[in-house]
C-alpha cells in the first residue's frame, strides 16, 4: 500500500497559502501517527517497491516487511500489433485522484503550449476514469479527455510519448513499466517515476 503521510507532505510543499500549508502538515502528522499505529498491529506488511519498504521500516521497525516487486515481461507484448503511431502524447491514470488531475492540468497549462509551437498537429490523450468538469472543460482539438475506456492499451499503442507529470503522489507506477515494454518514450517528474 501507499504511505499516505508522504502524499500529504508533498501536498504541503505545493501550497502557497500558509494556512493550507499548515493544514496539510497537520494532516500529514495525523496520518503518520495512524499509519505507525496500524503497522505496529500487523503481523507483516507487503509492499511493491524498495522505497516503500524503507518507509514502512521507519514507521514500524518491528513489523516484518516483504517486497513483491511489480514487473512486466516485454516478451509477452507483441509490438508488431501496435499499429501506426500518431503524433500523440498519453497521460494515463484515474483522474479523480488529485495528483493525476493536478499533473494533467500542469501539463496542459505549462508544457503543452510549448510543444504545440513545434508541432501544431500533436494530440494529448488524457485517459482515465472520473475526470473532473474542470479537466473535461479543457478538451479541444489538441486535448482529448476520454474518461474511462475499455482498453487503455489502444492509446498506449498509438501514442509516441507517455508522460507522468506528477508533483505529488506515491506508490508504484506500473504504467511506466508497461509504456517501456511497448517501446514508448517516457517523460516524467522525479515523483512520477519514483
Amino acid at each position: 500500500d501507499n504511505i499516505f503521510h508522504v502524499i500529504f507532505l508533498r501536498i504541503a510543499k505545493t501550497r502557497t497559502s500558509i494556512v493550507s500549508k499548515l493544514i496539510s502538515l497537520i494532516e500529514a502528522l495525523w496520518v503518520k501517527q495512524f499509519e505507525r499505529k496500524s503497522l505496529s498491529n500487523m503481523d507483516y506488511a507487503v509492499v511493491l517497491s524498495p522505497i516503500e519498504k524503507k518507509r514502512f521500516a521507519k514507521l514500524s521497525p518491528h513489523t516484518p516487511t516483504f517486497e513483491i516487486p511489480l514487473d512486466i515481461d516485454p516478451k509477452q507484448i507483441d509490438r508488431r500489433e501496435c499499429g501506426e503511431e500518431e503524433p500523440a502524447i498519453l497521460f494515463l491514470g484515474t483522474m479523480s485522484y488529485t495528483p493525476n488531475e493536478q499533473g494533467a492540468l500542469y501539463f496542459i497549462n505549462e508544457v503543452l503550449p510549448l510543444i504545440l509551437v513545434q508541432d501544431r498537429f500533436l494530440k494529448l490523450y488524457i485517459v482515465g476514469k472520473n475526470p473532473s468538469r474542470l479537466l473535461q472543460s479543457r478538451s479541444s482539438e489538441h486535448i482529448i479527455v476520454t474518461g474511462a475506456v475499455d482498453d487503455a492499451t489502444i492509446y498506449l499503442k498509438k501514442s509516441r510519448v507517455f508522460v507522468v507529470p506528477l508533483a505529488i503522489g506515491g506508490g508504484m507506477r506500473y504504467k511506466i513499466l508497461e509504456a517501456f515494454a511497448y517501446g514508448k518514450a517516457v517523460v516524467s517528474t522525479t515523483v512520477g517515476a519514483e
